[in-house]
Formats: structure tokens, C-alpha cells, sequence
């Protein structure tokens, strides 16, 4: 008869294939920001695609890379499932220990793999 450890580390293993899944997947989206980049410190947002994101000018906000970053570190250090932290920037559009606006076209594409 298994035991509760037993079931502890089925249940540790899956989250650890669940996020491992989850990291590969985001770090295949790919979506244009309306940012081009001058080098890896740079980058050039045209006015026009700032007034067709409600004026936003931070620039985490069109850093595709940097948003990635953000989401696959706090699944690497978050104790459960990083289903729920995706869920959570999907529906209020931003991580608010971070103070970080997510572009919509990269929440889309979280959509996209939580569906799957």
C-alpha cells in the first residue's frame, strides 16, 4: 500500500515536469513588443506604438526578454505549480511584488500555453 511520502513525491515530481514545461514553453514565445533593439542594454519604441499602448513608457513594458525572465524565475522559485502565478498576471496584467506591466501580446501568448 503506498504511503503518504510516497504520494508527496509523485505529487513533487509532477509539479516539477508541470513547471519545467511551463519554462520551456515561455521561453518559446516569441511576439513583437513594437520594440526594436539597438544592442542588449537598448532598445527604440516609436511614438506611435507608445500611443497605441495607452502612453506606457516603461521600458520593461516592451522588453519581451525581460517580462520572460520575470515569469520563469518566480516559477523556478515558487513552491507550488507556476499555473497559478501565470493565471494571476493573466487576468490583472502585471506582477505587483515587481511593480511590472506586462506587454498584452506577451499575456496572450501565456494564454495560449495554459490552454494547451
Amino acid at each position: 500500500m503506498p504511503t503518504v511520502q510516497s504520494y508527496i513525491k509523485k505529487i513533487s515530481k509532477t509539479k516539477e515536469k508541470l513547471n519545467n514545461h511551463l519554462i520551456n514553453e515561455i521561453n518559446k514565445i516569441n511576439v513583437s513588443t513594437g520594440a526594436k533593439p539597438v544592442n542588449n542594454l537598448c532598445s527604440v519604441v516609436s511614438l506611435s506604438t507608445i500611443s497605441q499602448n495607452n502612453s506606457i513608457l516603461s521600458a520593461s513594458y516592451y522588453n519581451l526578454e525581460m517580462q520572460k525572465g520575470v515569469v520563469i524565475d518566480k516559477i523556478e522559485r515558487s513552491k507550488d505549480s507556476g499555473i497559478k502565478y501565470i493565471n494571476s498576471i493573466i487576468e490583472s496584467g502585471y506582477d505587483k511584488t515587481r511593480s511590472l506591466r506586462f506587454h498584452p501580446e506577451f499575456l496572450k501568448q501565456l494564454k495560449v500555453i495554459i490552454e494547451k
